[in-house]
C-alpha cells in the first residue's frame, strides 16, 4: 500500500507499508499511513483514493482531521436511506449522509459512476476532475510493480521483503529526479539506463553514505 503526493503534474512516492495478511486489515494500513502523513506535518489539499478504501473509519478520520476527500462510492453505498444505484437519473449532484458518518457529503453521478467528497464548494461537476488526479498515484504502484521489481522478488523473510521494497522506492525517486531534469518519462529513463545509453546520478544518496560511514 502506497501513499504518494502529486500536484497533477509531479508525483513523488512517500511511504509504504506491505500487508502480509495477518494482524492488520488493509484498512488498518490505510489508516496507519495517514497517521505518519500527519504526524510528518503534511496538510493536503485533498485526499484521493478508490472506492475500497471509503470506509467509514478512512472518512471519519480525514473529515476529522480537516482533510477534504474525493472517492469513488460503490453503487450499493446508502445516501440518506436509499443506495445509490436507486437513485434515479444517469447525471446528478446530491449532497446527504451516507450510512454510518457523521457529516453530509456531496455525491456525484456520472453514468455508472460515483464520486464523493465532504468539501462543499467541489460538491459539483469539479469533483470528477479532482478524482483524476489520482491517475497520477496509480503510475507511481504501476512503475513500482512492473518497472522496479515490486512483484518479482522471492523473499519470504519479513526483513528482506521490507528492504527489497524500500531499494524500489529508492530507485523510483532517483529516475524520477533525473529524468525530470532531462525532459524525459519515467519509462523511457528507465529504459536508457537499462540500455547503458544513461547513468543513473547517484549523489543524491551521498548524504546517506557519508551518515552510514
Amino acid at each position: 500500500m502506497v501513499l504518494a503526493w502529486t500536484d497533477g503534474k509531479r508525483r513523488i512516492p512517500l511511504a509504504f507499508l506491505p500487508y502480509f495478511g495477518e494482524e492488520e486489515s488493509k484498512m488498518d494500513l490505510a489508516l496507519a499511513l495517514l497517521e505518519w502523513a500527519k504526524e510528518a506535518g503534511f496538510r493536503p489539499e485533498g485526499v484521493l483514493f478508490d472506492a475500497w478504501y471509503a470506509a467509514r473509519q478512512v472518512l471519519e478520520w480525514l473529515h476529522a482531521h480537516g482533510w477534504p476527500f474525493v472517492t469513488r462510492l460503490r453503487s450499493n453505498r446508502v445516501l440518506d436511506g436509499v443506495q445509490l444505484r436507486r437513485h434515479g437519473g444517469t447525471r446528478w449532484v446530491k449532497a446527504g449522509r451516507l450510512r454510518g458518518l457523521t457529516f453530509a457529503v456531496g455525491v456525484l453521478k456520472r453514468g455508472g459512476k460515483f464520486y464523493g467528497t465532504d468539501r462543499e464548494r467541489w460538491w459539483g461537476v469539479g469533483m470528477r476532475e479532482i478524482y483524476r488526479l489520482r491517475q497520477a498515484i496509480e503510475e507511481i504502484f504501476r512503475g513500482l510493480q512492473q518497472e522496479l521489481g515490486w512483484t518479482e522478488h522471492r523473499h519470504w523473510r519479513r526483513a528482506r521483503l521490507l528492504a527489497h521494497l524500500a531499494l524500489g522506492l529508492v530507485a523510483y525517486g532517483l529516475i524520477k529526479r533525473q529524468r525530470e531534469g532531462l525532459g524525459l518519462s519515467f519509462y523511457q529513463c528507465r529504459r536508457r539506463l537499462i540500455a547503458g545509453k544513461l547513468s543513473l546520478d547517484l549523489s543524491p544518496l551521498l548524504p546517506v553514505q557519508v551518515e552510514a560511514a
